[in-house]
């Protein structure tokens, strides 16, 4: 397989649903995992393998494809379902520790300094924010097809 295979900007540009929230600790903030398509990764990571998925069982296509096929499609729907799971890891990193006041840098109750903070938490936002565009492009495309594989047409949709 060549990364010519795989197509996940084939629906075009995507729409990112932030919103907002009151954390348990009162804290307002966006948290971008709560976009209706990094909400689908959620759903995808539920079922542990592509063949287990509802739409997938459906249509009954998983008897006819080959191994290879059958291996690939796996292999695809295990990077989008790690990479989701790495995403909502990410935002509980920044919700929990990143933005809690005991670790903001400078204050009295503080028990990091700027650098230390800088240190530890540096680029973690703009990672998240590669990890939710990543996520939101795998879903909106596996929304559309049944297989995860771009050369396929096999199992598409109809919309």
């Amino acid at each position: 397989m060549s990364v010519g295979d795989i197509s996940l900007l084939e629906t075009g540009p995507v729409q990112s649903d932030s919103s907002s929230y009151t954390s348990s600790e009162g804290r307002s903030s966006v948290m971008s995992s709560e976009s209706p398509l990094l909400e689908r990764a959620r759903q995808l990571s539920k079922n542990r393998t592509w063949c287990n998925q509802p739409e997938v069982k459906e249509t009954g296509i998983v008897q006819s494809l080959a191994k290879e096929t059958l291996l690939q499609q796996e292999a695809i729907f295990e990077i989008i379902t790690s990479e989701a799971s790495y995403h909502l890891n990410l935002t509980t990193l920044i919700d929990q520790f990143m933005d809690d006041p005991k670790l903001e840098p400078n204050t009295p109750e503080s028990a990091l300094d700027r650098t230390q903070h800088s240190t530890i938490f540096s680029n973690v936002k703009e990672i998240r924010s590669i990890s939710a565009r990543y996520v939101t492009l795998s879903c909106v495309y596996t929304s559309k097809k049944y297989f995860v594989l771009g050369s396929s047409s096999v199992g598409e949709k109809s919309s």
